[in-house]
């Protein structure tokens, strides 16, 4: 187990993708530059009939849109505006996910192991705002680095004069924001987590194919005939502490137990796209729990933000570090070995992750399996949820 992590540890630096295409595919010299790419996106949209289209989309979809997918989902007839908009999604392209055979190649599984990044867009509308949206509306992106040392946040006004903002006040005119660690590459690194876990022994199933399941419904391919299972009907995070230029907050959960007498770990990583605002009770009826991965019946649950500075190959690399001697747990009653596993997970953290506030949310301990829990406070009192027994049975 240990010269497996030693082997994943050694990443080499190679970052993701800028909008120079290196053998047609890739650049793996430099990150995307949200600054620029947000400039470009301030002049892009500087054309009235290109901004109209995109803050409809922005409308529809609060959440954040890929710009990629925001291109295709605009019509632009006019010449002119299709030469900027086809630049706009060439420079916001990551080659690395627009197709298997690509995401395969060598200079791509480094890349992607360093950092997953996909340009995306979201707006910043106040409630009240009655103003002059075209006039009015700016266009920013978060700053780089620890959060705690930002000063102001760096926008652009519709002709490219520099605006600063109040890092912590959200303004009171509309902003678009460009990020590159948000939801949607959130999706895609929680993916290569649980793709990474799998190849080392640590996670059963294709957790990838599990991770949201309508309570009616499932596409759960690798179930049994009958499989328990458990639903988490409730969820609510009381403070997730994001500066409001960051948008949603993007929270996952990392599900753990022990799958063998020998007490080795099972884990799991499952994201949680739907948690927008900290406060707000949200009802998604998840499967989250599946017994038959574990051989005694209680399980954790942890929630963690994903920070836009954490890249996936770090934390595999950390859970692994963590369970690497886990051995050490046979032998032991087997709740105090599924709370240790979970107890070590956050150990074995980086500190900083907790300095932020913005990494660790909090954690569940030692879940049952057939248990009903309506209001559970976890741990830390940050995270509430209600779970229950499912029965998942194959059609």
């Amino acid at each position: 187990m240990k010269s497996i992590f030693k082997s994943i540890a050694l990443g080499v630096s190679v970052c993701a993708f800028s909008a120079s295409a290196f053998a047609n595919h890739y650049n793996t010299q430099a990150q995307f530059d949200r600054r620029a790419l947000t400039i470009e996106l301030q002049r892009t949209l500087s054309s009235p009939n290109i901004f109209d289209k995109t803050v409809k989309a922005l409308q529809s979809t609060p959440k954040g849109i890929a710009i990629t997918e925001l291109v295709k989902k605009i019509e632009i007839k006019e010449l002119a505006d299709q030469s900027a908009v086809a630049s706009l999604s060439q420079k916001s392209t990551n080659y690395c996910l627009i197709d298997k055979e690509t995401k395969s190649s060598a200079a791509c599984q480094t890349a992607l192991k360093q950092s997953v990044e996909i340009p995306e867009v979201w707006m910043h509308l106040p409630k009240s705002y009655q103003g002059n949206l075209q006039k009015e509306t700016l266009y920013a992106y978060p700053p780089t680095g620890n959060e705690q040392s930002w000063e102001r946040i760096e926008a652009f006004d519709r002709f490219g004069n520099t605006v600063w903002l109040d890092k912590n006040t959200p303004p009171n005119v509309p902003v678009i924001v460009l990020e590159t660690h948000g939801a949607n590459a959130s999706i895609e690194k929680v993916k290569l987590m649980n793709s990474t876990l799998r190849d080392l022994g640590l996670q059963s199933r294709n957790i990838n194919t599990l991770i949201t399941s309508e309570k009616k419904s499932s596409t759960a391919t690798s179930i049994q005939a009958t499989e328990d299972a458990s639903l988490m009907s409730k969820i609510m995070i009381k403070d997730v502490q994001e500066p409001w230029i960051k948008g949603s907050a993007e929270i996952y959960m990392i599900t753990s137990g022990v799958k063998s007498s020998a007490n080795d770990p099972e884990i799991a990583i499952i994201p949680l796209n739907y948690l927008d605002d900290e406060e707000t009770a949200y009802y998604p009826n998840q499967l989250v729990l599946f017994w038959s991965d574990y051989t005694y019946n209680v399980a954790n649950i942890q929630f963690w933000e994903d920070d836009a500075d954490t890249n996936y190959q770090n934390l595999v690399a950390t859970l692994l570090r963590a369970v690497s001697d886990i051995g050490g747990l046979a032998g032991i009653p087997e709740l105090e070995a599924v709370f240790d596993i979970a107890s070590i997970i956050v150990e074995a953290m980086p500190s900083e992750w907790y300095e932020d506030n913005d990494d660790f949310v909090d954690s569940c301990y030692t879940l049952e399996k057939n248990a009903y829990y309506s209001d559970h406070t976890c741990a830390a009192n940050n995270a509430v949820i209600s779970l229950e027994p499912y029965v998942l049975t194959s059609e």
